[in-house]
Formats: C-alpha cells, sequence, structure tokens
C-alpha cells in the first residue's frame, strides 16, 4: 500500500503598517509564535508579508514562518497610497 503525501495548506498574512490599531503587532505576534509552535505534521505552510522597515516581527525567532519585505506595504508604498485615494 503506498500512502499519498498530504500537501501543504498555504496561508499568508499581511501585516501593513496601521497607526490606527496600536495591537495589530501584538496580535500577529501571538498568532505566529502560536502557529510556529505547531506540531510538525500539521500540514501548513506560513508566509508573512510585511514592509522592509518592521523591526517586532524576526526570521529568527520563527523558524516556521517565511517572512517576505516589501516595499509595497512600506508607510509610503503603494498599498499606502491606494489607501489614501480610495478610502
Amino acid at each position: 500500500m503506498v500512502q499519498k503525501k498530504s500537501k501543504k495548506i498555504k496561508v499568508a498574512f499581511i501585516i501593513s503598517p496601521n497607526q490606527n490599531w496600536l495591537g495589530e503587532i501584538n496580535y500577529f505576534k501571538s498568532l505566529i509564535g502560536s502557529i510556529n509552535s505547531l506540531n510538525e505534521s500539521i500540514p501548513i505552510e506560513v508566509y508573512v508579508f510585511t514592509s522592509e522597515f518592521e523591526k517586532n516581527l524576526v526570521q529568527k525567532k520563527y523558524k516556521k514562518i517565511k517572512f517576505i519585505k516589501t516595499s509595497f506595504l512600506n508607510k509610503s508604498g503603494f498599498l499606502s497610497f491606494i489607501k489614501k485615494k480610495f478610502y
């Protein structure tokens, strides 16, 4: 009997600079920390998109989480520009 390898579920979080919600970083740190401590047998792959200047979430601390830093999410980036125009 051949066992099929389970596919990993891919989950992504976008953490953009937001001064309206002061607890946002603490919320995400707690959530990502909990996911990071999950058992290895759980088939999940986690990606976190942040600005290039994010210093609260450190890759070294979260071994199972993949961080993608992008200028798109900077305070003066494209996403911020779009939010100002349309909100």
